[in-house]
């Protein structure tokens, strides 16, 4: 489930989850929340506190939602994106990683960029073994499309995530 208008329908609200992890697609969280979390999170915690619904779905704690940004959408579709510097996020040349300011931190910025995108590499890598392991060779490419694996989404956003790290590394 994808956030929506108010008062949308939940058919409307609803997309590929693959589509989602590729074009970074805002979730509805409070659907998740409203619908599957919060009465088993009632039901567990109410032997121990006088009021869970109170202390665990209202505060200060409720109300940081992360939400992506999304530029395909409504006035979205008719903007024109420009690179911007990788440390301070100023507009720069299309050729260029850094503006003139973020220059002499390029190695520092870089080395970042390469530990992160390392870290992607395992955990892309990781995912990838485990898939492998399930499917009883790891000699052979991964067959498995298994929409129903949690693994299969994890590894999904591990590889858009390993893309994404190589491009920015490089611009520099």
């Amino acid at each position: 489930m994808i956030k929506g208008a108010r008062g949308a329908k939940g058919f409307e609200k609803s997309e590929d989850p693959l589509f989602v992890l590729e074009n970074n697609l805002p979730l509805d969280y409070n659907h998740y929340l409203e619908h599957q979390l919060k009465l088993p999170l009632i039901r567990i915690f109410e032997p121990i506190l006088q009021s869970p619904e109170n202390v665990l779905f209202v505060g200060d704690h409720t109300r940081n939602i992360y939400v992506p940004k999304v530029t395909n959408a409504g006035l979205g579709r008719f903007t024109v994106v420009k690179k911007a510097c990788l440390s301070c996020k100023r507009v720069v040349d299309r050729a260029q990683a850094l503006c003139a300011a973020c220059k002499p931190k390029e190695k520092q910025i870089y080395v970042e960029r390469r530990l992160e995108q390392s870290r992607f590499e395992k955990n892309y890598s990781d995912l990838w073994v485990q898939c492998q392991r399930c499917q009883g060779s790891l000699h052979d490419e991964i067959l498995c499309q298994s929409r129903d694996c949690p693994i299969f989404y994890r590894r999904v956003k591990a590889a858009k995530n390993l893309k994404e790290a190589r491009e920015v590394l490089q611009r520099f």
